[in-house]
């Protein structure tokens, strides 16, 4: 897998609507704060990553995946990030339909190597 840029996000998402699918699985696993997930930018790398990544927002993510759901296409979303868990009232106020499934909550940290450190699965 490669790091995603914003503008990435865009083209995947649009090109899913476009195609028909019957179900969008939305998959991320990387770093994260309160609130985003870190992607690269679409940019040639500096080595700096101040200048190299920057954050995509869950608000932003969540009515990428509310445009499958008004056309009646399901979502599960998967977010391996820290923070992760802050994703959850974004996809609700969104109202997107389908499932949500989170690494830690929304203050904490992720460790992958611990299977149940404080993830979070939510139904709308």
């Amino acid at each position: 897998p490669q790091p995603v840029s914003p503008e990435k996000i865009d083209e995947l998402t649009a090109a899913a609507l476009a195609k028909g699918c019957t179900r969008l699985y939305l998959v991320v696993i990387g770093h994260g704060r309160s609130g985003l997930f870190v992607v690269t930018k679409d940019t040639p790398p500096t080595g700096n990553p101040a200048q190299d990544f920057a954050g995509y927002s869950y608000t932003t993510l969540a009515s990428k995946a509310k445009a499958f759901t008004d056309q009646g296409i399901p979502v599960t979303t998967i977010i391996m990030a820290c923070q992760s868990g802050s994703a959850i009232p974004e996809f609700h106020k969104a109202g997107v339909d389908g499932e949500i499934y989170t690494s830690s909550d929304a203050a904490s940290l992720t460790r992958f190597h611990y299977p149940r450190q404080g993830g979070r699965v939510a139904r709308r």
